[in-house]
């Protein structure tokens, strides 16, 4: 199984991962890393700090001569921006309150909700996609490809680029965001990953808790989702049939890769839904903490919208959810041994 632990602040030296089990021998694409973390920094939308930073990994422990060793991977990636804002005036739709109220912070003289948001930051997504981007790369060994892509943009078709990048300019002056949707397609996945027998092990609840983990996501759907509401069973059953050559194929894919917990063949197809940023400049209102007012938010650096960046954390931690459940059941110490022992 894979076992990733990470921590850092969002404007302190940066952000590190441990990454566990992941097996001997497999060799490291640094760049295609460093692409991945560049993708998630940028898009429409996204705040002024991305020009700034520029997201590269660092092996610590874990790789030598640009091989996996067999023991954890340590990694680590620097900020450059490290002006930690002190703020008394909570974010309604961020952890800023309910965790300086898990951590009694409001008991406190003066109440400084960075010590939550500094941690809660969406910035620590570098790390998670860090260690996805190395998941994905043992996936593509055994021919499993994950790709991820945004949907809409407040309701805009995300082809329409012209449309959504007038109407997040728009969204700027105003001091307001978007949210959206977009998907992650997972290809070439062999039948029989997953459980039926235990909920735990469930292959969809595994992915849609990961999922549901990222920040800003509020909804998750497997296949067709929510259309299912609208269906009757004899509309909705992926048929079973042989083709010529006698291999198992499906009429339709509405069950979205994925029965009974089990990975079918056939594509797994996630949608998710992605809120928009609360960090909202335009008429929300909150509480001053040190001073028991009412308040408007004060001005932190923000993104408009992330829809982009979001869809690539989904897809890391996809790839991480999907490796663990390969090596849990196809459990090898080396990666020559892991392919081997997948495609048997």
């Amino acid at each position: 199984m894979i076992k990733l632990t990470y921590g850092g602040f969002s404007h302190g030296e940066g952000f590190y991962g441990v990454l566990e089990d992941i097996p001997f021998g497999l060799e490291l694409d640094i760049n295609e890393i460093d692409r991945l973390l560049e993708e998630r920094q940028f898009g429409v939308g996204r705040s002024e700090r991305q020009k700034t930073e520029r997201d590269k990994i660092k092996f610590l422990s874990g790789v030598i001569d640009g091989k996996t060793v067999g023991s954890p991977l340590a990694f680590s990636i620097n900020n450059k921006v490290k002006d930690r804002v002190k703020f008394s005036v909570p974010r309604p739709g961020h952890a800023d309150l309910s965790g300086a109220t898990k951590n009694g912070m409001l008991q406190n003289e003066n109440v400084d909700f960075s010590l939550v948001s500094e941690v809660a930051s969406g910035r620590a997504t570098a790390i998670i996609v860090a260690a996805g981007a190395i998941c994905l790369q043992i996936l593509k060994l055994l021919n499993i490809q994950i790709t991820h892509k945004a949907l809409k943009i407040a309701g805009i078709d995300y082809d329409d680029k012209d449309a959504i990048e007038k109407f997040i300019a728009g969204l700027k002056l105003l001091g307001d965001t978007a949210g959206g949707a977009a998907q992650v397609i997972v290809s070439g996945l062999k039948t029989g990953v997953g459980s039926y027998s235990q909920l735990k092990n469930r292959l969809d609840g595994k992915l849609a808790g990961a999922i549901m983990s990222v920040p800003s996501v509020k909804a998750v759907e497997i296949g067709s989702g929510k259309e299912y509401e609208l269906l009757l069973g004899s509309e909705c059953a992926d048929e079973i049939y042989l083709d010529a050559n006698g291999k198992i194929k499906r009429t339709t894919n509405n069950c979205g890769g994925i029965e009974g917990g089990v990975s079918t063949g056939e594509d797994i197809i996630i949608r998710l839904s992605i809120k928009p940023l609360p960090s909202v400049m335009r008429g929300v209102k909150s509480v001053d903490f040190n001073t028991g007012k009412r308040a408007g938010l004060e001005k932190l650096r923000t993104d408009v919208c992330a829809v982009e960046s979001v869809a690539c954390v989904a897809k890391a931690v996809v790839a991480i959810e999907v490796l663990g459940q390969v090596l849990y059941q196809y459990n090898s110490d080396t990666i020559e041994k892991l392919i081997r022992s997948y495609n048997e």
